[in-house]
């Protein structure tokens, strides 16, 4: 409501006559409150902004570093088992004077890693 509404009820409901120093106060103080009341809001706004911008960011860097550890996990986990099977084709070759292929084929290496493995080599 504005000060000049809230004047008017003073004057009309309560038969309350002011002089125009208190109706300036009448205005100043209904402005003051205004002012604080929008203060007051914005700041709860902004607050409210910050907390939940704040909030998503620690979830999305949770779920973030979660994925990024189990495709880390997971792209580490491939290149042990490709180390491992490597390291057994080469080993299996020299104490057993055997050809790569004889030696994948008893490791079992599928048919699509096989060409993989044969162009590279032992760590």
């Amino acid at each position: 409501m504005s000060s000049r509404e809230r004047i008017e009820i003073l004057d009309k409901k309560f038969d309350f006559k002011m002089s125009a120093d208190t109706e300036k106060e009448v205005s100043d103080m209904c402005n003051l409150s205004e002012g604080v009341y929008d203060r007051g809001f914005d700041k709860g706004v902004l607050l409210g902004m910050n907390k939940g911008r704040d909030e998503g960011m620690a979830l999305g860097m949770d779920k973030g570093m979660a994925l990024g550890m189990d495709k880390g996990m997971a792209l580490g986990m491939d290149k042990g088992i490709e180390r491992t099977t490597l390291a057994a084709i080469n080993k299996i070759m020299t104490n057993m004077h055997i050809t790569a292929k004889q030696a994948m084929d008893i490791l079992d290496v599928p048919a699509e890693k096989r060409a993989d493995y044969e162009k590279r080599p032992a760590d």
